[in-house]
């Protein structure tokens, strides 16, 4: 199958179409089962339901593409009884000889 993509300055958009028909066979199914998996997550009931309150699937230049919002809360959220902080575009897990570190950036930002 060759997917149309849709050339931007630096970047390519595929899209998620192609996989949401793969995976589920249509687009509102895809969705459903991505909420589903949102809430299946190891993380607290009121960060799935900030993120299943503020998910859409927005069309761009003819692609549907998946939007994740998240509001920052208070405090840092585990995922899985860890802390994991974004690095350039890696996530790393943050150990607890980090957390000296960690805890004041993250209250910084607030």
């Amino acid at each position: 199958m060759e997917i149309e993509v849709v050339l931007r300055v630096l970047f390519k958009i595929t899209g998620i179409g192609h996989e949401a028909i793969r995976l589920r066979g249509e687009l509102d199914n895809f969705f459903k089962w991505l909420i589903q998996k949102v809430q299946s997550q190891p993380i607290d009931q009121a960060v799935k339901d900030n993120i299943g309150r503020n998910i859409k699937i927005v069309n761009y230049h003819d692609k549907d593409i998946v939007v994740f919002c998240i509001k920052a809360g208070k405090s840092p959220v585990m995922y899985d009884n860890r802390y994991y902080q974004r690095i350039s575009s890696n996530v790393e897990e943050v150990k607890p000889a980090g957390y000296l570190e960690f805890f004041p950036q993250v209250y910084m930002s607030f």
